[in-house]
């Protein structure tokens, strides 16, 4: 008996002092990578996270696909995909510009702007949602804002570094969703 309280303190202890370490802390979290939060964040324009593409197309009759990608059919790993739409001629506090949107395994994830005049639409959204942008490792040099309950807003202002080419913009994402894609990718790639 005293050996075997000895041993339980030793793996608890030493399981302990290994997720304060920063080891795999995602170890015990289960997903099932499609499930819809009851509690959704706003992103753009008051548009909310967790949305169908189905619910999505109702507010947005037109759009263009730009990427569309799953994995194979008879693919043993959870779900996984990604649908990003643009929108043309999208308008936000008097600016216009083209608006992506990007679905995680049919749940809306990011929206990306990409205002017309990107200067004076950064500062008209700092002062109309009152945010305060700061730079943090996370955000590899592009400032970030959080909203409650789970909004991440970040300012995109390095073109050169875009291979793709894609212009400065200003991004949402339900920081919630970003966790899961990203464990996804940790777990199965």
């Amino acid at each position: 008996m005293w050996m075997s309280t000895d041993i339980r303190t030793v793996v608890l202890g030493s399981l302990l002092v290994w997720m304060i370490a920063g080891c795999d802390q995602d170890l015990f979290y289960a997903t099932s990578f499609t499930e819809v939060a009851t509690e959704r964040t706003k992103l753009i324009d008051g548009i909310e996270s967790y949305q169908s593409t189905d619910d999505a197309k109702r507010r947005f009759q037109q759009w263009a696909v730009i990427e569309e990608s799953s994995l194979a059919p008879g693919d043993k790993r959870p779900p996984f995909s990604i649908y990003v739409v643009a929108i043309y001629n999208y308008s936000h506090l008097g600016y216009s510009g083209k608006l992506h949107l990007t679905f995680f395994n049919n749940r809306l994830a990011e929206a990306r702007f990409y205002p017309s005049n990107f200067e004076k639409y950064v500062e008209r959204l700092q002062e109309h949602d009152k945010l305060t942008f700061t730079l943090t490792e996370k955000g590899v040099g592009s400032p970030e804002a959080r909203v409650a309950p789970h909004t991440r807003i970040w300012i995109y202002n390095q073109p050169h570094l875009d291979p793709q080419g894609h212009k400065r913009y200003v991004g949402w994402s339900d920081a919630r969703l970003e966790k899961e894609e990203t464990l996804w990718i940790e777990r199965y790639s």
